[in-house]
């Protein structure tokens, strides 16, 4: 069925026995979510991906974009209710915009200054008012090491996306327990999609071609 204007729901991949579509309701499963791995692993496609998927249900509410440095995503600012935030400018976007969808490449470059503070106070409304929603993407040592700010309160939540976990104790981002044994070598696209402590392996769309023409799908990353 068709999704409703603004809702906050993307698909992600495909997954389950029969690989059907995954989709992530934000607003569900918020009030965000953090995209983490190492480096190369495809954070800022895997956001994309949800970015592009939120920009469908803009201009209402709009989506925000956070790239504190060069990001794939840059190139969705030509679509309607999509909104690039200019350094220490989010706090002002987001007093125009207060239900609007946040979405932050390289998170732990928006640990401090006004543009984190900005972020935190957007994760505490939407955990107590349940509007907007923050997408944070970034290294998973690093953000192993955020325990304050909107980083951790995103933690806290268990919801999150773990690229290429090189072990367990990777699930201590989201304090789950990943399931044994990890591939060592898994293709491109793999994850665990982490939703209120829920895991689940799913195979991530790819940000480079349209999906098809359908409510809920995606051409998955190939395997190979």
């Amino acid at each position: 069925m068709p999704r409703p204007p603004g809702a906050r729901v993307v698909t992600l991949g495909v997954g389950g026995d029969v690989l059907g579509p995954v989709d992530l309701d934000l607003t569900a499963d918020g009030p965000g979510l953090l995209v983490a791995g190492p480096p190369g692993t495809g954070r800022s496609s895997t956001l994309l991906v949800i970015a592009d998927g939120l920009a469908a249900a803009a201009p209402r509410p709009p989506l925000v974009l956070v790239l504190p440095r060069a990001s794939p995503l840059r190139r969705l600012v030509e679509r309607p209710g999509v909104l690039l935030a200019d350094p220490g400018g989010l706090a002002a976007l987001l007093g125009q915009h207060p239900g609007a969808t946040v979405v932050v490449d390289d998170a732990e470059l928006v640990l401090d200054g006004s543009d984190g503070a900005a972020l935190d106070a957007a994760v505490e409304r939407g955990s107590r008012e349940g509007t907007g929603a923050v997408v944070g993407a970034g290294s998973t040592d690093l953000l192993l090491g955020a325990y304050r700010g909107w980083t951790a309160a995103l933690r806290r939540t268990r919801s999150g996306l773990l690229l290429a976990p090189a072990g367990p104790a990777e699930g201590e981002l989201l304090g789950v327990r990943l399931p044994r044994p990890l591939d060592p070598t898994p293709p491109p696209g793999r994850a665990l999609l982490v939703r209120r402590g829920r895991v689940q392996p799913v195979q991530l769309c790819r940000p480079d071609e349209p999906a098809p023409q359908t409510d809920r799908g995606c051409a998955v990353r190939a395997e190979g």
